[in-house]
């Protein structure tokens, strides 16, 4: 913008859709996105700087857009615009990042609402097409993935992850099939920065669904989280940031153990050694927690290379206040377990 002639052009580009924006709104960002796609990425800067005058209309637009083409398109990753869309909403997330979580959260549930009578065939296949779409763009950006965290994710139910299941074989075009949608909500999920707790215990919540397929399902995803967190944990020096947001929820998995469900309590045993492994102090936690409302089969997993007098001191100050505790608490299993690891 330092060069006066660009800033004109800019400007003058700025002015004409300001007169228009609100009488062909999808023409004038189209227009602006056949436009970056030629140019990409050079002309991304220039979309998401008009867009910053109008952030809700131009987010909510380029969205819209970017959606029509993914659909239109069945390219996936390759969809002609979705670069762009990518590209500018990443601009625009500086200044206008609640904006693009409000308007990610508003198409998300746009997608859920019942198809209305005489909806034309276009729009049901957006809607049902919008979940794949977000998969994508946020894989493709850091920010977006972010949003989708903060505001989508809380969004989804069991309920909803059983509606979306009715949808899979219509997504398949757009994600090289199950394997592709598998491989590509793992990924997602590996670098989430928040919610982890609210994924495993939706995946935990889907697993005991009566819908076989969906059990199924269930279950291979959270098998093949758990090896993925592990293959990520031993390749990459930087902390795993899954693990990271389930330490912030730890108390979330803890009240899992003991679990009546034997597959939630091998589930959460695993997660609770991959967390031990990536942080000590959460590792103490874990131990302190199982000295107390576990067994001992559960603490020889544990306690390899615990540093297990910390924990112990842990759980002998909960022995010492157990009145104020909200769960009661057994001081003979405490004992018990001790003396079964220490003999």
């Amino acid at each position: 913008m330092s060069c006066k002639a660009t800033r004109t052009l800019v400007d003058i580009n700025t002015q004409c859709l300001s007169c228009l924006i609100h009488f062909n709104t999808e023409t004038c960002i189209n227009s602006l996105l056949d436009t970056s796609v030629e140019h990409s990425p050079h002309f991304d800067w220039v979309v998401a700087h008009v867009g910053s005058c109008f952030p809700h209309t131009v987010i909510t637009r380029v969205l819209s857009c970017g959606l029509k083409d993914y659909c239109l398109n069945e390219q996936g990753p390759n969809a002609p615009k979705l670069s762009s869309v990518v590209g500018i909403l990443g601009h625009l997330a500086g200044s206008h990042f609640i904006d693009i979580k409000k308007a990610l959260l508003t198409l998300f549930q746009w997608s859920l609402e019942p198809n209305a009578p005489g909806e034309d065939r276009s729009t049901t296949l957006q809607k049902t097409i919008t979940v794949p779409f977000l998969l994508q763009i946020a894989s493709m950006s850091p920010i977006l993935h972010k949003a989708l965290c903060s505001d989508v994710l809380p969004a989804l139910t069991l309920e909803v992850i059983h509606h979306l299941s009715t949808l899979t074989p219509d997504w398949s075009p757009y994600l090289n099939g199950k394997q592709g949608l598998l491989s590509l909500c793992v990924h997602l999920v590996v670098h989430c920065e928040e919610g982890a707790h609210h994924i495993v215990q939706l995946v935990l919540d889907t697993v005991q669904h009566e819908e076989k397929g969906l059990h199924d399902t269930a279950n291979t995803f959270i098998e093949t989280l758990l090896k993925e967190n592990g293959q990520h944990m031993r390749a990459h020096s930087e902390p795993n940031r899954f693990l990271q947001s389930l330490e912030n929820n730890i108390l979330s998995l803890l009240q899992h153990v003991p679990s009546e469900r034997q597959f939630v309590h091998n589930v959460v045993m695993k997660l609770l050694l991959l967390l031990g492994r990536h942080n000590v102090a959460a590792h103490v936690v874990i131990l302190e927690h199982c000295l107390l409302f576990s067994d001992v089969k559960d603490l020889v997993l544990l306690v390899a290379s615990a540093p297990l007098s910390n924990a112990i001191g842990l759980a002998t100050r909960r022995l010492h206040t157990k009145s104020l505790e909200s769960v009661e608490i057994e001081p003979t299993r405490f004992w018990n377990n001790l003396y079964q690891l220490l003999r």
